[in-house]
């Protein structure tokens, strides 16, 4: 199934790109239904992610500015999904 992403307030075209292209590409071979949220808010820098599928899953993380990057976002998404698919 397809998975659903929302970038609300992101505000760095070129980051959710390559972000968004890197959690397809995480969620492709999943069953059922998922969506990921991103985004930040105006008091801080930190970025949170939101991520919920079947069954009430629901996961969040945020990531201190330090840790803005495509590749630690979809590391983390990813851990989520590999921890999810195995329990």
């Amino acid at each position: 199934m397809a998975v659903k992403i929302e970038f609300p307030r992101f505000g760095n075209p070129e980051a959710e790109r390559r972000i968004r292209k890197s959690i397809d590409e995480a969620f492709k071979n999943l069953p059922d239904d998922w969506s990921a949220t991103l985004g930040s808010n105006y008091h801080d820098s930190d970025w949170r992610i939101v991520v919920n599928g079947p069954q009430q899953f629901h996961w969040e993380l945020t990531l201190e500015s330090g840790d803005h990057s495509a590749e630690s976002v979809v590391t983390a998404i990813r851990h989520v999904i590999v921890g999810e698919m195995s329990g």
